[in-house]
């Protein structure tokens, strides 16, 4: 179901709202059918999108809100963490750095709430690298 512009091809573009057959509702913008521009996502599951899509996909900034109540706020592309963000984690933890592919990757700064103790340094694919400093925060 779609409520919006349409441009000359009967293709969605400019503002709109959209609700898909899997319960997922989209609205914002959208150019050539294609989500494209600022708009909100909201998942059927409960996690919330709210940024800055490209050829119907997450690209530019944004920020969502999942279900388990953890939350990722940065750059984005192709739906991917990619560029500096900021994750808080549902138990406390948070990083703070950049991102490649979905994963930790490059310098950050991991805060563990439960230990008080923070880890700035890089990392790789996801793994942290041994050339970084384990802080008590205290």
């Amino acid at each position: 179901k779609y409520q919006g512009e349409y441009n000359e091809f009967n293709q969605r573009h400019g503002y709109g709202r959209a609700t898909f057959p899997n319960g997922d509702e989209y609205e914002g913008y959208y150019s050539y059918g294609k989500r494209h521009g600022f708009g909100v996502y909201k998942y059927k599951n409960g996690a919330v999108y709210a940024g800055e899509f490209c050829n119907g996909r997450k690209n530019g900034v944004g920020k969502i809100i999942y279900t388990d109540g953890s939350s990722y706020d940065g750059k984005w592309k192709d739906d991917d963490r990619h560029g500096f963000g900021i994750y808080k984690y549902s138990n406390g933890d948070v990083y703070e750095g950049n991102w490649s592919d979905n994963q930790r990757h490059g310098s950050g700064k991991y805060t563990h709430l439960s230990t008080n103790m923070q880890y700035i340094g890089t990392w790789d694919n996801g793994s942290r690298n041994v050339d970084g400093n384990l802080l008590d925060i205290n």
